[in-house]
This record gives C-alpha cells, sequence and structure tokens, in this order.
C-alpha cells in the first residue's frame, strides 16, 4: 500500500493509459496482419484447387503432420527455457553460496 501513498494517482493513471493506447495500436495491427496471412492462405489453397486438383486429397495429411510438428515443437521451446531459466538460478545459488559462505 505505501506505493499508492508515495506515488501521485496522476502517474499510475498515465501509465495504465499509455499502456492501453499501446495495446489498442497494436490490436489493429495484429488483427489486420492476421486477415491479410488468412486471406492470403485461403486464396493459395483455392488456387491450388483450381490448378491441380488432384494435390487437396495429399495436402491434408501435410498440414496435419505441420500442426503436430508446430505443437511438438512449442512445447520442447517452453521445456528448454524453463531449463535454462532453473539452471541459471541454480548456477546464481552455488556462485552465491561459495561467495558467501566460503568453499569448503
Amino acid at each position: 500500500m505505501s506505493f499508492f501513498h508515495t506515488t501521485p494517482l496522476g502517474r499510475i493513471i498515465n501509465r495504465l493509459t499509455k499502456d492501453t493506447v499501446d495495446a489498442d495500436k497494436n490490436l489493429a495491427d495484429f488483427a489486420a496482419f492476421f486477415l491479410r496471412s488468412l486471406l492470403q492462405l485461403v486464396s493459395t489453397i483455392a488456387l491450388i484447387g483450381i490448378v491441380t486438383p488432384f494435390a487437396l486429397p495429399a495436402l491434408l495429411p501435410i498440414l496435419l503432420l505441420f500442426y503436430f510438428l508446430y505443437q511438438y515443437f512449442q512445447v520442447t521451446t517452453l521445456l528448454i527455457a524453463l531449463s535454462s531459466a532453473f539452471l541459471t538460478l541454480l548456477a546464481a545459488g552455488n556462485v552465491y553460496h561459495a561467495l558467501h559462505c566460503g568453499f569448503f
């Protein structure tokens, strides 16, 4: 509670308002990028279906394979990041212990 007593209310409101404005600006850009990418994907698949219709049945297993590989690598990346953070904390704890408690 001491934070709110020492920090003027105007600074807090200004900070929250700035974050809201930034989120509003980025949301429009992200939505436009998402819609553009989605329409590009749909038009590419439609063009493949029109030009070479026999390729569409082979496209579904390939898309499923890419989706499962994406899920696998997302989880793997998260686990690597968590392991790295844990090892960094462990190493920092060992350095702290060595410096403050001695080597023996």
